[in-house]
């Protein structure tokens, strides 16, 4: 273990990843990026049209209908952005920055929490720092810059938590926590798994830390109501516009269509056969703009398409499981969706995918290392053992294991440091003897 007294303060160390992290997106904002992925001018859109008083709707021009493909906490900021400096798309992306290297900043010192080694910790900021497919997240108006800064928060939070909870403002401390984990899911509600983890680890701790059971009840309570509330405020929102009583927009069944079919061929090795009418429509209704009546409908002929399409080639998918869970960890662009990609000569996508599968391998590797610390293991099964099953049958891309990397990627540090004062100590006896003679 490293010597916490003797090691750099921790936020300051945390300010440095922050300052650097930032910087690293600086250069992808500035670069020549695709801003514009196919959901950017979406989130764009209906956050113009709050801050203008329009409502949560994507359309140009009255009669603003409601908008029924997007979750509400990105285009919620965008609309505070623009309120603030006008309509300025630039402005988020660059606050994307900030989100991203927040992240990176809290994932070390989750990882600091976890190892009690500030050269672990230290060594796995950098890892997050170097790769890529973190801060090339910042360059585009989407969910994931905003979920990398909730997922390694809440992590923090949650791991604080049994220390936090024998403080006077239990209560107050377990409302704002519960507020940041229904945020997780108003924004990316694949992410709800995980949230049900997190959330019964916090009672779990507040009945046995909290030493008064009415503070106990209280606490859990009012964690119960923040996370909650606003998540059924907005499922009645949804209810209200035609869709179930659920925090879900439309679309998850469209996109499982589009994904299953693109990747066909690579997945399946075969030629891949053209989607549906439905579904090409769908991925092109936010420049058509269809009503909210017209998606629903494509969402039933969607659903309809995929029970069919599952039903004859279920078992290709099966067989095809292995391949299908690597390519979940094997990032082939910088960005966030590979679209018009202006890096492709710089980074080639074969090699781009084989540092994302390193990434992710170191990364395995420290998980190992602190495998014997129990908080550590939990903290690096649940958010994957969630996911992973999520997507591994439907969306398989590595766009939705990218949320994890700020704060999953630093376990790398758990491997790499063991490993280089092995690696010196080795080094040592052979300078002090260099032929190997023993006494």
């Amino acid at each position: 273990m490293g010597n916490l007294r003797r090691a750099p303060r921790p936020f300051a160390v945390a300010f440095g990843l922050f300052v650097a992290e930032f910087l690293v997106c600086a250069y992808w904002i500035v670069s020549p990026t695709p801003v514009w992925f196919p959901d950017s001018p979406m989130y764009e859109a209906i956050g113009a049209n709050l801050a203008a008083g329009n409502g949560f709707s994507a359309d140009l021009r009255p009669p603003y209908r409601p908008e029924i493909t997007r979750a509400p906490v990105v285009p919620y900021l965008v609309a505070g952005v623009y309120s603030v400096a006008g309509r300025r798309p630039a402005a988020v992306v660059w606050l994307n920055a900030l989100w991203v290297a927040g992240a990176v900043a809290v994932g070390y010192l989750v990882m600091l929490r976890l190892s009690r080694d500030p050269a672990v910790a230290a060594s796995g900021g950098a890892v997050a720092v170097l790769t890529p497919f973190i801060g090339g997240s910042a360059a585009t108006i989407a969910t994931e810059p905003v979920a990398m800064l909730q997922v390694t928060l809440a992590a923090w939070l949650l791991l604080r938590w049994r220390e936090q909870a024998r403080r006077k403002s239990a209560a107050l401390r377990g409302a704002l926590i519960g507020l940041l984990l229904a945020s997780v899911v108003l924004n990316r509600v694949n992410l709800a798994p995980a949230v049900a983890v997190g959330a019964l680890c916090f009672v779990g701790t507040a009945f046995r830390a909290v030493p008064r059971r009415p503070i106990a009840w209280a606490t859990t309570v009012a964690f119960a109501l923040a996370l909650v509330g606003p998540v059924v405020l907005w499922s009645a929102r949804n209810a209200s516009v035609g869709l179930r009583f659920s925090p879900e927009p439309v679309g998850l069944s469209a996109s499982r269509v589009y994904d299953i079919v693109r990747y066909r061929e690579a997945i399946l090795g075969e030629e891949p056969f053209g989607p549906p009418p439905a579904n090409v429509r769908y991925f092109r209704h936010w420049r058509e703009r269809y009503g909210p009546e017209d998606l629903l409908a494509l969402e039933r002929e969607n659903r309809a398409w995929l029970e069919g399409f599952l039903a004859e080639h279920g078992a290709d998918l099966v067989r095809a499981t292995p391949a299908r869970l690597v390519g979940l960890f094997s990032s082939s662009t910088v960005w966030t969706y590979p679209l018009e990609d202006p890096t492709g000569e710089r980074f080639p996508g074969p090699v781009l995918r084989w540092v994302s599968r390193g990434l992710w391998t170191l990364s395995f590797l420290g998980f190992l290392a602190l495998w014997s610390n129990r908080t550590a293991r939990w903290v690096w099964l649940v958010p994957v053992v969630t996911l992973v099953p999520v997507h591994l049958m439907t969306v398989c891309s590595p766009r939705y294991m990218r949320v994890l990397m700020p704060l999953l990627l630093p376990y790398a540090g758990a491997f790499l440091v063991p490993l280089g004062r092995r690696l010196m100590s080795v080094g040592r006896r052979g300078r002090a003897d260099p032929l190997g003679r023993t006494a």
